[in-house]
């Protein structure tokens, strides 16, 4: 996915889906990464701070269950994780 790719490149991190699966942290993580954002920009934002404040991913495989229509915009909502990806570019040139 091409939105998993930018934020692999952004963040530094490994996840390997931003849009779905799970997400375990300690309760520190949540104290100390502040993300923006109220959809599914929420995630991409998140990912991205917790990996620049020195958090580490770990992708837990998942199935993948197709029931009841997304929820996701697919313009209004690619638009708001594009912003965010965007937001934080200047990450790519700092390792």
């Amino acid at each position: 996915m091409i939105s998993s790719a930018a934020t692999r490149a952004v963040s530094g991190g490994k996840v390997r889906d931003s849009q779905s699966g799970y997400r375990a942290m300690k309760a520190e993580v949540l104290r100390k990464v502040d993300a923006v954002g109220d959809r599914y920009e929420f995630e991409t934002d998140f990912i991205i701070r917790a990996a620049r404040a020195g958090f580490t991913t770990v992708n837990v495989p998942i199935s993948t269950i197709y029931g009841s229509p997304s929820y996701f915009r697919e313009f209004r909502d690619a638009w708001l994780v594009i912003k965010v990806l965007w937001r934080h570019r200047a990450g790519i040139f700092k390792r």
